[in-house]
């Protein structure tokens, strides 16, 4: 389970809430699927050029099993869409 965060122009943005299925937190991030399905390594990165994002960072949570990292993202993006009235840019 993890959740990413942007920084661009001085403001912190949750732009993806995710969890690994593929082998790993390292294998989800560079070889997953970004939501234009390129990879992860290039749809991030052009995703990073075309917004102007100054940083990225990652954060992780342990959980029990790949059910409980599915329950735990809906969950998250429930949370995320009552506070704001849509999905994170990235969770197209």
């Amino acid at each position: 389970m993890f959740k990413v965060l942007e920084l661009r122009n001085g403001k912190i943005n949750l732009v993806y809430i995710g969890y690994s299925d593929s082998g790993g937190l390292f294998n989800e991030i560079v070889n997953g699927g970004h939501y234009d399905k390129n990879p992860r390594k290039a749809g991030w990165t052009y995703q990073l050029l075309k917004d102007k994002t100054d940083a990225l960072d990652v954060y992780w949570y342990v959980t029990n099993g790949k059910d409980n990292q599915k329950k735990e993202q809906v969950e998250m993006l429930k949370d995320f869409i009552e506070q704001t009235g849509k999905l994170p840019k990235w969770n197209k």
